[in-house]
């Protein structure tokens, strides 16, 4: 943790201190380019001089003045030589560069030429601007990718804590049925269970059994949408039987419990058959489930309903438990978010059930979605999947 917080103090400091230096770096160069345009100035004025001082000695042209054959009317006409200009004296405003051409030449003055003036202030002003423009950026740019690490650091930071969490509860969750099941196998083995118990026991362990099995299943699922490594096997399926079974299936799990589950169809004729891959919509189904008999109060009472939907049909599963705000229904589907219903009660699971079961309904070309009017309203989770052809009633 020390180390941690050296890091962000070092990487603080180094940010401020490139923000600064791209500062300094603008200040820096716009003062030379002032200094540059000055210097421009100045050697203007210089060459201006030793023109002045030329005419001064001359009563005519002097070959060295440039451009000297349009220059006529040193008698009193104006005259451009370069980039000069020679005018009446009387004409000058006060406060301009001005030098008197003498005897040789009374009443006239040489100055700077507007052309030479405006075109080294247009040089000037293009040279700031670059500076400033290129200033800009690199301090736009600094600062963008200071907050974009920042922005990465404290990802990288909640996925740890995640993983972490992560870690945690996987540890939990495999020691946790291990030790029911060894210390149920241990009493077996001493002959010291009640052969009236006998069933309900095996029925426990069974679903415990199942528990882990799911529960690593998951994982290993995760890990293959992640990499996306995992290869649907889409086929038309019937859901009226494979939902019997499954029904089936998970009743084999309240042996001894007084959660229950069942099953409707609406109308109760309907005979949906979807494209889906088997494995996954197990996989969303017991996920569902799971998360109903987790959060579904106690005893919690789940309810799996099925109707025709545009397209397809949708599975509905319902509980009655401690439901959600309505604004938090897309995070659930976020992997590790277990935290948003379970702040009331800690309940098993890995955080992961969700978020595969969304991934898998959206390959398959459907998809989940979660709804509840509001904490202790219960919850309900849909499942929308693709038909082969417009579910039917007999």
């Amino acid at each position: 943790m020390q180390g941690a917080r050296i890091y962000k103090s070092l990487y603080g400091a180094s940010l401020v201190t490139l923000t600064l230096l791209g500062a300094w770096w603008m200040v820096f160069f716009l003062r030379s380019v002032e200094n540059e345009h000055a210097a421009a100035r100045a050697a203007l004025e210089h060459e201006a001089r030793l023109v002045a001082w030329d005419l001064a000695r001359s009563p005519g042209v002097p070959a060295q003045v440039p451009d000297a054959s349009g220059v006529a009317g040193l008698s009193g006409q104006p005259a451009v030589t370069g980039n000069f200009v020679v005018l009446p004296s009387t004409d000058l405003p006060p406060g301009t560069f001005a030098l008197e051409l003498g005897d040789a030449h009374p009443g006239l003055s040489l100055t700077l030429a507007p052309s030479a003036l405006t075109a080294l202030g247009e040089r000037f002003a293009r040279r700031r601007l670059m500076v400033i423009g290129e200033s800009s950026l690199l301090i736009f740019l600094i600062v963008i990718f200071g907050l974009m690490l920042i922005h990465l650091l404290m990802r990288e930071r909640q996925h740890r804590a995640r993983m972490e969490d992560f870690v945690a509860t996987m540890s939990h969750e495999m020691k946790t049925p291990l030790a029911g099941l060894k210390s149920m196998l241990q009493t077996f083995s001493r002959g010291g269970v009640p052969p009236e118990q006998a069933g309900t026991l095996f029925a426990m362990g069974l679903k415990e059994t199942e528990r882990l099995e799911h529960m690593v299943e998951n994982v290993l699922l995760s890990g293959q949408l992640r990499t996306r490594t995992f290869e649907l096997g889409m086929q038309a399926i019937s859901l009226r039987p494979l939902l019997a079974d499954f029904l089936e299936h998970r009743c084999s799990y309240l042996v001894g419990s007084t959660d229950d589950i069942v099953l409707a169809f609406e109308p109760a004729a309907l005979e949906p058959t979807v494209l889906a891959d088997p494995r996954a919509l197990a996989v969303i189904l017991d996920n569902l489930c799971d998360n109903a008999a987790k959060y579904g109060g106690s005893p919690a009472h789940t309810s799996i309903s099925v109707h025709a939907a545009p397209g397809g049909c949708a599975v509905n599963v319902e509980d009655r438990g401690i439901g959600f705000a309505p604004e938090q229904a897309p995070r659930l589907f976020e992997p590790f978010r277990r935290g948003l219903r379970a702040r009331a009660q800690v309940q098993h699971g890995t955080g992961l059930g969700l978020a595969i079961s969304a991934s898998l309904a959206i390959q398959m070309g459907g998809a989940l979605t979660a709804h509840s009017d509001g904490p202790g309203q219960g919850s309900c989770f849909t499942l929308t999947l693709q038909g082969t052809a417009p579910a039917r009633t007999p």
